[in-house]
């Protein structure tokens, strides 16, 4: 499934990478702050921003399984179900087919991604047991269908796998009771709407579930949009090819204004030429008023009133080529200072935080350090200080390989740790107040 409109594409691209990041970093948060109540109700935000752009854009997959990892959030919003390292692992793991179903609307490249095992994992099954339904629900003449098949099965699979297994069997956190969507194709439905047998049906569509124990038609009386007057769009979102485009009409805008300067030093060469000019025409007048008084000749009155024109006619010309020498100067100046502030703010805009790319390895240390068996914590200093995104993007190969490294070759064991009288949980430190980001080990 890939979007078709183009832009909207672009935009679900940067969007939904800005909530999977979100998410990931405050999941990350809540397992060493487990009672910070404002962190997850963020996430429930983000999972709820999410979920809607899927919704829109027809990611229905994505939209399945952000609804029910909002789910697990909002049951541990309400205390009935704890952050334990397993619950965050299956939390990870659906943020990642998450991820992988995203890039597939982008891109169209295939997720590989089975919606049914990854949304039964969400819910407290076995993450090593494909889940099938009860042999008491399949008639003789029924055959078991396939996990990789269409969604109308998986729906119909899934729903005869509730029927038959009971509240025991799923974890006490993540039971029906606290699922409400149960179908893994509720992209085709309200994900307002829990799908009980009871006639009073719970609304789940705020972060802040103000309408829970509401009816369904409670809601349906109210559905009428409300816009606010003073809606505005505050951000937008460029991308980086346009700011180098614009990057590169602005160094041309410096060439032109450079241009300019040549032409004012034109117009200082014109002025020159007509003060010379100038000095010529009043050496010759003064010539010619000598010669006028001694002759006293009338022959000579209209030679006179042709001096007399050129004395105005240059004149004039004079204070026409001052007022555009002062206003060419004028508007060169202002050019200048103009295409100087333009090509520094569109430099500016291509500077971006270093954590840009520092956000990006908390989740990473945290795999790897726990694939390894090793216990490291991870301190990100000069995560404000801005570096254009090309220096970013060149670091980020070279960070990812010396932090593994770090934790692979650089960290021993808990245990050897302890042996050896060091904290049990080493420190790697990520810092840019050096001249070249740099990786520290405490030991």
């Amino acid at each position: 499934m890939i979007i078709e409109d183009e832009e909207l594409r672009s935009l679900y691209k940067v969007a939904s990478t800005e909530h999977i990041q979100k998410i990931e970093d405050g999941i990350l948060y809540l397992e060493k702050h487990p009672q910070d109540i404002a962190k997850l109700e963020e996430l429930l935000r983000e999972a709820h921003s999410l979920k809607g752009d899927s919704r829109m854009l027809g990611v229905g997959d994505a939209e399945t399984l952000i609804h029910q990892i909002e789910e697990v959030f909002a049951s541990i919003k309400k205390g009935e179900t704890n952050l334990t390292p397993d619950l965050c692992d299956r939390i990870y793991k659906g943020v990642d087919a998450i991820a992988k179903i995203a890039n597939e609307a982008v891109t169209g490249e295939p997720a590989n991604v089975k919606v049914f095992h990854t949304l039964a994992q969400l819910m407290g099954a076995d993450a090593d047991i494909e889940i099938a339904p009860s042999a008491d629900s399949i008639k003789p003449d029924q055959a078991i269908p396939d996990l990789d098949t269409s969604d109308d099965e998986l729906n119909n699979l899934f729903a005869d796998f509730l029927k038959e297994t009971s509240a025991s069997e799923l974890s006490p956190e993540l039971s029906p009771e606290l699922s409400p969507e149960l179908s893994p194709n509720s992209s085709t439905q309200s994900d307002l709407v829990t799908q009980t047998e009871s006639p009073s049906v719970l609304i789940t569509n705020d972060e802040e579930h103000p309408t829970w124990g509401r009816r369904k038609t409670d809601i349906d009386r109210q559905s009428e949009p409300i816009i606010a007057e003073d809606y505005q769009i505050d951000t937008i979102r460029v991308e980086s090819s346009r700011l180098d485009r614009l990057l590169t009409q602005a160094s041309e805008l410096l060439v032109t204004q450079g241009r300019f300067s040549d032409r004012t030093s034109d117009i200082q060469s014109i002025q020159s030429l007509w003060e010379e000019w100038s000095r010529e025409t009043f050496v010759s007048r003064t010539a010619f008023d000598q010669l006028e008084r001694r002759l006293q000749n009338a022959e000579l009155k209209p030679i006179q009133k042709f001096y007399h024109q050129v004395d105005q006619r240059l004149e004039l010309l004079g204070n026409a080529i001052e007022q555009l020498k002062n206003a060419t100067s004028d508007n060169t100046a202002r050019l200048e200072v103009v295409s100087k502030d333009l090509e520094s703010g569109i430099r500016t805009l291509r500077l971006l935080p270093m954590s840009t790319i520092f956000n990006l390895y908390p989740r990473s240390v945290r795999d790897i350090s726990k694939q390894l068996g090793k216990e490291v914590n991870l301190i990100v200093e000069g995560g404000g200080t801005f570096a254009d995104k090309q220096i970013l993007e060149a670091m980020k190969a070279p960070l990812s390989h010396l932090i593994r490294n770090a934790i692979d070759h650089g960290i021993e064991s808990p245990e050897e740790r302890q042996r050896q009288g060091k904290p049990r949980i080493a420190t790697i430190r990520l810092s840019a107040y050096q001249v070249a980001s740099s990786i520290c080990i405490e030991v």
